[in-house]
C-alpha cells in the first residue's frame, strides 16, 4: 500500500512476514531490543494487548505477525510518534486489528477500563529520572531518559490493565532489574521469567527482558542468554532465526 513519506522519513523492512515500518532519521528508531521483547512477550491469537510507550510502533506492528489478535494497541505521549505509527498501520493494512492512542501513560484509566488486557508490552526509557538529563523535552530525550514516565508509572498502568492471570512484559537496564523485581511486587505482578542479552559473548549484558503474572504464584525461571553478535561482527544464528518459525525457541 502507498505511503505518504515526508522530509528525513524511511520506510524500514522488518524483514518479518513483510511487515514495514515509517521512521524519520532525526527521531529515535527502535533496535534489536525491542524486537527480541515482541518476541520474548509471546503474545497469542486470543490475546488483548497493550503496548505502553510504543513509540513508532515496532512492537504492535510485530506483534501483528506472531498472533492473529485482532486487539493490540500502542499507547504513546508523542504526537510526532503516534504520526508515524498510524502511516505504519495504513502500510501494513493493519487497520481492523491495530490501533494506536496518544495518551499519558500515568492518565491510563482515560483511555482503557481495569483488567481488561491480557498482554501488556513496554520497552520504557532505559535511564532513571535524575541521571544525565534536566529539563530536555526533545523527541531522543523522552525516549531515552524517564522525563515523561518513570518504571514504577509503567508498572502502574500495567497493573491497571490486566486482568488475573495477564502478563507483563517489559525491558530494562541489568542493573535496573530489582528495580523492575519491586515495582511488579508491588502492583501485584509476580515475576515469573527473565532473560538477559549480550551484545557478544565477551561483553557485559545490555539489557535484560522480563516477564511477570497478575496473581501468580511465586516461581521464576531464569532463560538461557541471548548473544546479539558473533566475534565477527555478525548476527549469531540465535539472532537469524528471530525472523523465522525457529525464533520462539530461544525464550524458552
Amino acid at each position: 500500500m502507498y505511503a505518504e513519506l515526508r522530509e528525513n522519513e524511511r520506510i524500514d523492512d522488518l524483514q518479518f512476514k513483510g511487515l514495514k515500518l515509517i521512521q524519520n532519521g532525526e527521531y529515535f528508531s527502535f533496535g534489536i531490543d525491542a524486537v527480541l521483547l515482541a518476541r520474548f512477550s509471546s503474545p497469542k491469537d486470543n490475546d488483548v494487548i497493550v503496548d505502553l510507550g510504543t513509540g513508532t510502533g515496532i512492537i504492535p506492528v510485530m506483534a501483528s505477525g506472531l498472533c492473529s489478535s485482532d486487539d493490540i494497541t500502542g499507547l504513546e505521549i508523542q504526537e510526532c510518534m503516534c504520526d508515524l505509527f498510524g502511516r505504519s498501520i495504513v502500510l501494513n493494512s493493519l487497520d481492523d486489528r491495530v490501533r494506536c492512542v496518544n495518551g499519558d501513560i500515568r492518565q491510563i484509566g482515560e483511555y482503557f477500563a481495569r483488567g481488561s488486557v491480557s498482554l501488556v508490552i513496554s520497552n520504557p526509557p532505559y535511564i532513571k529520572a535524575g541521571n544525565g538529563i534536566v529539563n530536555d523535552l526533545s523527541q531522543k530525550a523522552i525516549s531515552r531518559h524517564e522525563v515523561l514516565c518513570t518504571l514504577d508509572d509503567v508498572v502502574s498502568a500495567a497493573g491497571y490493565l490486566l486482568k488475573e492471570k495477564g502478563r507483563l512484559a517489559l525491558i530494562n537496564k541489568p542493573e535496573r532489574m530489582i528495580e523492575c523485581f519491586d515495582a511488579m511486587r508491588k502492583y501485584g505482578i509476580q515475576p515469573k521469567r527473565a532473560q538477559l542479552i549480550f551484545p557478544r559473548a565477551d561483553k557485559l549484558p545490555s539489557a535484560i527482558m522480563i516477564e511477570g503474572v497478575k496473581g501468580a504464584k511465586e516461581g521464576f525461571k531464569m532463560l538461557r542468554p541471548i548473544i546479539v553478535m558473533n566475534d565477527k561482527g555478525e548476527y549469531t544464528v540465535s539472532i537469524q532465526d528471530i525472523y523465522s518459525d525457529k525464533g520462539a525457541e530461544i525464550f524458552r
